[in-house]
């Protein structure tokens, strides 16, 4: 590989793993909603549009923050939620000060690809463990991953995406 492409590579990697800390964000929203399932009765769709954005103003640590107000969390999934917060917090705030002399070597980016591969894995774990804890109570209420596949289709298809499954 030659050194523009490697650091095409950090660059492309440290987008991914951002890019995993902004799925997340939209999975503590998500799980919010999720949680109004229960009196949706009382909300419109504009109610629910107005909360999203809402919550997407707040950091991630104040999105924890919320819905930890809202929903006892599972011991693991504070500790990997800590760990999430820690991590989008260094890669968008330090990681290219911090990395400024390894930035300037082969061998410093193969460890900075390394390291922004473990940062989007652990954002994306994160992801999935809160996933698994909302499920069972969005399936509760009919949301369940068939419904949301059905939607996902139609929105492909209204908007000419080839969808993917799963």
């Amino acid at each position: 590989m030659t050194t523009e492409e490697q650091i095409r590579e950090v660059y492309a990697y440290f987008g991914l793993a951002v890019y995993c800390g902004q799925v997340l964000e939209h999975g503590i929203v998500n799980a919010m909603v999720v949680l109004r399932l229960p009196r949706r009765d009382r909300f419109t769709k504009g109610d629910i549009d107005a909360f999203m954005d809402q919550q997407f103003e707040n950091t991630l640590g104040k999105l924890i923050k919320n819905l930890r107000a809202e929903l006892a969390l599972p011991t693991d999934l504070e500790g990997l939620l800590g760990q999430a917060l820690k991590t989008r917090n260094w890669l968008c705030h330090e990681y290219f000060r911090e990395r400024a002399i390894e930035f300037m070597t082969a061998a410093g980016r193969d460890k900075m690809l390394a390291e922004l591969a473990d940062a989007g894995e652990l954002l994306n774990r994160a992801d999935k463990r809160l996933s698994a804890v909302v499920q069972p109570l969005a399936d509760r209420y009919g949301l369940t991953e068939e419904k949301m596949q059905v939607e996902y289709q139609a929105l492909c298809r209204e908007h000419g995406i080839s969808a993917r499954s799963g």
